[in-house]
């Protein structure tokens, strides 16, 4: 039986014509940071990046990773002072 990159490599032909809803994007064998970093320096958002010697699954895996450009927190603010009360202390 064919290894998952092998079969992901015969079918490769039917992808890379460009279209108006799909477009391939060849694989990387390299180290993750400069790709992460010339991303970055485009102004992407992020990197997706898949474990070549696992098979596609249509929803979230530990094959997949985003890599992001930015870290964000999400936080709420609970309370505030009054500058203006504040300051007549």
């Amino acid at each position: 039986m064919a290894s998952c990159r092998a079969q992901r490599t015969k079918r490769q032909a039917d992808f890379t014509q460009k279209t108006e809803h799909i477009r391939y994007s060849a694989d990387f064998e390299s180290d993750p940071v400069p790709i992460l970093s010339s991303a970055c320096q485009m102004n992407l958002e992020d990197v997706i990046a898949k474990r070549l010697d696992a098979p596609y699954v249509s929803r979230r895996s530990e094959t997949w990773l985003k890599l992001k450009c930015k870290q964000r927190q999400e936080f709420v603010v609970c309370g505030y002072t009054d500058r203006t009360e504040a300051s007549c202390r």
